[in-house]
């Protein structure tokens, strides 16, 4: 039997990770990797590759989320901000672009 050649990249630079999935998630990857006839660990490094890439983005500060605090109530007697907190937000976002 002929020993097999692994490309270099193989060789020193992949480390092994022991992961756990739920029943339904680890069926959902068997699935992927058997349509695009590869491993299941071809999937999950490419899947891991991918979502940190988009992680890489611009980092975002507080000024980019003029919304937070926009439901903030004056706190009066029959303020319902709490229950209806919802339409308050949905209300200041609007004033907001008014």
């Amino acid at each position: 039997m002929g020993r097999t050649i692994m490309p270099p990249c193989y060789i020193s630079s992949m480390r092994r990770l022991q992961v756990q999935l739920e029943e339904p998630l680890y069926e959902a990857l068997r699935l992927r990797a058997f349509e695009g006839r590869v491993s299941m660990a071809s999937v999950v490094r490419s899947a891991i590759e991918q979502t940190l890439k988009t992680a890489d983005g611009p980092r975002l500060d507080l000024a980019d989320f003029p919304f937070i605090g926009a439901g903030a109530g004056e706190g009066g007697e029959g303020s319902r901000v709490s229950v209806e907190h919802d339409r308050a937000i949905a209300d200041a976002i609007q004033a907001r672009f008014r």
